[in-house]
């Protein structure tokens, strides 16, 4: 009887040794522009690239170039150490890592990373918004830019992955401000660029020829159960302007369509664990009408015998990703619900993402993220209503 209490004692002992999460931690993501001579004592949080700023006693940091960061300054061709670097972690939960690479990019040279941003170089580099479907590094702009930054999650002992977007104006409360970045835009106008684009701190507050607007990059380190898959919910930058770009935040339940416009999402999963997984996602609502106006992927899958489902193989430590598409087929509110099995198990059935879609009348950049005033909403039916009075 002794030996049997010291055995449950033991596999006690064990089992709280084990990280295990039954939800998925948000973010655990810490980030911070220093000074390159204290970076030793920074010792919770690791470099990611230099800063090139050109005043050492600069804080906040703006308007600089960046550079891949190196232990040793030979292998970059540097002869002077950047000023400051841009450091991250995660806490006890792992380490942020990073690297420059070359075409074809992240996603496929490293395993797991997501790219940041694209770089003219790998030294003294301009930054440029990556493309948002992290396709080749210079295909959204120009062919300048053949290098990217890539962050992954390193950890022995908790499953993660690493999620990152650009935005403009800021990120949400869920996300890390890593950095922003707009190119230099003389004579004071407050247009801002998404390429030939110097780096800034989150909190600076003027750039180079009175910017106001910036570009910033969000990034979230999740932690998850490796048995389950660790998702991201956004609408990625498909505009590249303040007024045509589309923003959308992981913890906004709330989604507006323009009615006769389509808009999009995108679902991007991770797979955490050492093999493979198959993973299906559907598509519901509890407007029966609705339903027929949401699907998976692109136009030519609307009119397929099953648009609200799809089905996905993930390899190893691989993201993969997919587009919802809403259409505003009739003004009204309507919920939207996507769920997940893994493998086939009805057991791993669970709700990925509940979202309220609400379909406007009217002119709107876009999916917004907040909803139009009521007294807005009067004024577009007052002047609709007026128009008819005019043409009668």
């Amino acid at each position: 009887m002794e030996h049997r209490i010291y055995i449950v004692v033991f596999l006690l002992s064990m089992m709280l040794a084990i990280p295990v999460y039954a939800e998925t931690l948000d973010n655990v993501m810490n980030c911070d522009t220093i000074k390159t001579s204290d970076l030793a004592s920074a010792s919770d949080l690791q470099p990611v690239m230099y800063v090139m700023s050109y005043d050492a006693t600069q804080d906040p940091v703006g308007n600089a170039h960046v550079a891949n960061y190196s232990d040793n300054l030979a292998d970059l061709g540097l002869s002077n150490t950047p000023n400051h670097v841009l450091v991250c972690g995660a806490g006890d939960y792992g380490n942020v890592k990073a690297v420059v690479v070359p075409a074809p990019g992240c996603k496929k040279l490293i395993s797991g990373a997501v790219a940041v941003v694209n770089l003219s170089d790998v030294v003294n580099a301009h930054i440029q918004v990556v493309d948002p479907n992290d396709a080749l590094p210079g295909s959204i702009l120009s062919s300048n830019y053949n290098y990217q930054l890539c962050l992954y999650p390193d950890s022995e002992d908790y499953t993660s992955a690493i999620f990152c977007q650009t935005k403009y104006g800021g990120c949400s409360d869920v996300e890390t401000a890593v950095f922003k970045f707009t190119g230099a835009v003389p004579g004071g106008t407050q247009n801002i660029k998404a390429t030939n684009a110097h780096y800034y701190e989150p909190m600076y507050v003027t750039g180079e020829g009175d910017i106001t607007d910036y570009y910033y990059v969000c990034c979230r380190y999740v932690v998850g159960a490796e048995s389950d898959v660790i998702i991201d919910v956004s609408t990625p930058t498909s505009g590249l302007s303040p007024t045509s770009g589309l923003i959308s935040e992981p913890t906004n339940k709330k989604l507006y369509v323009l009615v006769g416009l389509t808009d999009y999402f995108v679902v991007k999963i991770f797979n955490p664990s050492s093999t493979p997984k198959l993973v299906d996602l559907y598509l519901e609502s509890s407007d029966e009408i609705f339903n027929n106006f949401i699907w998976f992927g692109d136009d030519t899958n609307k009119y397929s015998d099953d648009p609200r489902h799809v089905q996905l193989t993930i390899p190893p430590k691989q993201y993969k990703s997919v587009i919802v598409n809403v259409f505003g087929g009739k003004v009204g509110v309507y919920d939207l619900i996507i769920k997940k099995r893994i493998n086939g198990d009805p057991a791993t059935e669970d709700v990925l993402y509940n979202t309220s879609v609400t379909i406007i009348p009217g002119r709107v950049e876009g999916t917004v993220e907040s909803s139009p005033e009521g007294s807005y909403l009067w004024l577009l039916l007052g002047l609709s209503t007026a128009l008819l009075y005019l043409i009668k």
